[in-house]
């Protein structure tokens, strides 16, 4: 996840509680912001400034540690946090609280789906609406979408207010003449490009559909 985010040019701060694996992130990934601490360390999580972050990614092998991150996220705005659980009974509680979405271990193996949105790169498919895994007893969705000339939002970044999305929508990849971009604040859609969406909602049939 690092490798491929690092390469879209955005910038991470990883936090780690143990000092070898500092030093190995540090190693491996120069350009990320390496910060040894724990995790719900309120302390730490506002001298780093959470709230001015676009993303908060929650990949600790505690869930009451995610859990209690993502709730801190949402107290300062941050809407767009991903959570890792490995128990599912905490799934609806996040959807309960508000929380964009959830990710389960055992229902999505992260590698394979970064192998198949880096797959779309070099891929021609036609217009229209693709899904690509359903998961987490066929509720939640990843779906595909060509981003129409007349689309509302086209040049609109994905953090300005206008472009507000629906609830449990992330947009996970944007593929551009067969680039590969990881969204960001400051990113926003062009008229051709082709859009990952990952969901809850299963009411979604043109791009369109994604925004309140």
């Amino acid at each position: 996840l690092l490798e491929l985010l690092n390469s879209s040019g955005i910038h991470c701060k990883v936090v780690a509680a143990n000092r070898r694996d500092c030093l190995a992130l540090s190693e491996h990934f120069p350009s990320t912001e390496v910060i040894y601490g724990e995790s719900m360390d309120s302390e730490l999580l506002k001298t780093e400034q959470l709230e001015k972050s676009d993303a908060c990614i929650l990949l600790t092998r505690s869930d009451k540690a995610n859990l209690a991150v993502a709730l801190y996220s949402k107290s300062k705005q941050l809407n767009n946090i991903i959570v890792l659980l490995n128990n599912l009974a905490f799934a609806s509680l996040l959807h309960g609280l508000d929380i964009n979405f959830t990710i389960s271990s055992h229902y999505i193996m992260l590698e394979g789906v970064l192998r198949y949105i880096r797959g779309l790169a070099n891929c021609n498919r036609g217009p229209g609406i693709k899904t690509l895994y359903k998961v987490y007893d066929n509720r939640v969705e990843a779906l595909e979408f060509d981003v129409p000339e007349n689309f509302s939002k086209i040049g609109v970044p994905l953090k300005d207010p206008q472009f507000h999305l629906k609830k449990d929508i992330i947009i996970a990849s944007i593929v551009r003449n067969q680039e590969v971009i990881t969204p960001a604040g400051k990113t926003s859609l062009k008229a051709h490009d082709r859009v990952i969406i990952v969901t809850a909602n299963q009411k979604l049939s043109i791009l369109e559909d994604i925004l309140e």
